[in-house]
Parts: C-alpha cells; sequence; structure tokens
C-alpha cells in the first residue's frame, strides 16, 4: 500500500492558518522568517485579515503553511512514496520531492504570482466551476466559444472553466441548457490556466533555467499530463503548467493505477481530500491543516 502527499493551490487559505504550527513548534519560525523578508510586511497580520484573499499574498502563504504542515508531518516519520500539488500546490510539491530549494521556491512563487496578476489586469478573465456535466460533454459545448478554456478536471462532476469574462457568460449559458446543475463564478481575478498566460510561462522558463535542481527522492505526479514526472525539464513543467489544465482527476486515477490507496493533504483547507473521495470514495483519505490534526485514513472528510 503506497502513500501520497496533496498539496492545495490557492482558494484553500484562511484566516491565521499555519500560526499553530508556529506556536506548538517554534524550530519552524525559520521558514517564517523567510517569507516575511521576502513579502517584506508583517505576515502575522496579513495572515490575521482579509489580505490573505489577496493573491499576492496568498500564494506565498499557502506554500507556507503547507511548507509547516509537510515539515511537521516529517517528524512523524510516516513513510510516503508520492507528492501530487494542485496548481499552486505542485511548486509546494517540488520542495517537498527535493527539486528545489525552500528559498528557490519561495521565490519563484512570488514572481509567479506577480506575473499572473499582470496579465490578469491587462483583460476581462476569470473562471467558473461546473457541476453536475462530465468533462467530455463541456469540452463539446466550448470547442466552437473562442477564448473559453477547461482550467481544472476536479472530479467527475466538477470541472472548472477559464478564459475572457464575457466568453464565459456565453459559456454559462450554453452549459447550463446543457445540462449543468450549476456553473459558479469563481474568487479569482484572471483567466488562469489558460493560454493567456503563456508570457507568464516564458518568464519562469527563463528564470527556471536559472536555478539550482535535484533530483526528486520520490515520484512527482504532474497537473500537465496527470501523470509522473518522466524526466521532463522542469523549466518545461512550469510553462506548460500555468497555462494548460489542471488534470487532478486524471493524476488522482493513475496514483490509483500505479497502486496509490493511501491519500494525505498537507496545507490549509480539506478541497483536495474532498475531491478524492468525490472520484473514488474507496480510497484512503486524511488531512493535516493545524498541528493537532491526527491522520485518521479511512476517516470521513
Amino acid at each position: 500500500m503506497k502513500t501520497v502527499l496533496l498539496f492545495p493551490g490557492q482558494g484553500a487559505q484562511f484566516i491565521n492558518m499555519g500560526l499553530d504550527f508556529l506556536e506548538q513548534d517554534p524550530s519552524l519560525n525559520i521558514y517564517f522568517d523567510k517569507v516575511e523578508r521576502a513579502l517584506k510586511e508583517n505576515v502575522k497580520d496579513i495572515l490575521g485579515s482579509e489580505k490573505i484573499h489577496e493573491t499576492k499574498y496568498s500564494q506565498p502563504l499557502i506554500f507556507l503553511t503547507s511548507v509547516l504542515a509537510f515539515e511537521s508531518f516529517k517528524k512523524r516519520k510516516i513513510t510516503y512514496d508520492a507528492v501530487l500539488g494542485f496548481s499552486l500546490g505542485e511548486y509546494t510539491a517540488l520542495y517537498a520531492s527535493g527539486i528545489l530549494s525552500f528559498d528557490d521556491t519561495l521565490n519563484l512563487i512570488k514572481l509567479r504570482g506577480e506575473w499572473m496578476q499582470e496579465v490578469a489586469d491587462t483583460m476581462q478573465g476569470g473562471m467558473r466551476a461546473v457541476l453536475g456535466l462530465k468533462a467530455n460533454d463541456i469540452e463539446e459545448v466550448i470547442k466552437g466559444i473562442p477564448n473559453v478554456f477547461v482550467a481544472n478536471y476536479n472530479e467527475p462532476n466538477q470541472t472548472v472553466i477559464t478564459g475572457d469574462i464575457h466568453a464565459l457568460d456565453n459559456a454559462s449559458k450554453r452549459l447550463s441548457e446543457k445540462g449543468a446543475r450549476r456553473v459558479l463564478p469563481l474568487k479569482v481575478s484572471g483567466a488562469f490556466h489558460s493560454p493567456f498566460m503563456a508570457p507568464v510561462g516564458k518568464k519562469l522558463s527563463d528564470y527556471i533555467q536559472t536555478l539550482k535542481m535535484n533530483q526528486e527522492n520520490v515520484d512527482l505526479y504532474l497537473n500537465t499530463t496527470g501523470d509522473k514526472r518522466d524526466n521532463e525539464p522542469l523549466y518545461i513543467i512550469c510553462e506548460q503548467q500555468v497555462q494548460s489544465p489542471v488534470r487532478f482527476m486524471q493524476a488522482i486515477n493513475q496514483l490509483k493505477k500505479d497502486g496509490y490507496t493511501k491519500f494525505i493533504e498537507l496545507g490549509p483547507g480539506q478541497v483536495l481530500t474532498g475531491l478524492v473521495k468525490k472520484i473514488d470514495n474507496n480510497l484512503e483519505v486524511a488531512n493535516i491543516q493545524r498541528q493537532d490534526d491526527d491522520i485518521n485514513l479511512g476517516g470521513n472528510v
């Protein structure tokens, strides 16, 4: 029986996330201090305010909280065999797999968030969750609508679309007519995971090639393919990831085929554990988002 660690993406944040790890284990303050220096702001104030929901803060602070959970988890001496992150969480997975250092990952996330926001500010873009309609039906509907794309394959009855806001209005209407139960706007400021983010991908590619990279010490499953990394250069992975769909559902199904039965989400929220159970209710899941969370694999989420 093999275990995979899951790391959440943007949207999982909550007020004061991660602070209990620091209170109960002062050795973890080294990570907090590095993030505070990078942001050049009082991080505890941000964590305690609505600023936590701003992209330039939420991305590095979700990463921080996930790392605090990961470092705390490692002290439990539980064996894990693979890592998988969701969008932003793939960067935490790069750190947890040993490919990148904490400092390099933090700087990469900070730049990624800034560059994504720059593109978002130049257009009216957004994202919408489509509920109650299969992905192939959604793909068929949006195929004829310019500037609308699939962003996330979350679970069999939940897919996220992305693109120009006016085109999304058209797509939402057509998807409802096709039988979608609901089409919900997400609280994001841009058309993320779409070809509109290609300029960000190019900047990431150039920057990543200046970093020191190591061989991963566990298997890394990728957002872009849903499969295990097989020597793909990191600069290509990150360039494609920011402008391509997150194939989370496909990755979970591939992990199942590869013998993984235990899924532990580390970081704020319980979104990914919930998605895993909707993909296959027989899989064992657990979540650590606070210092005193128990690993009760197989329990409800």
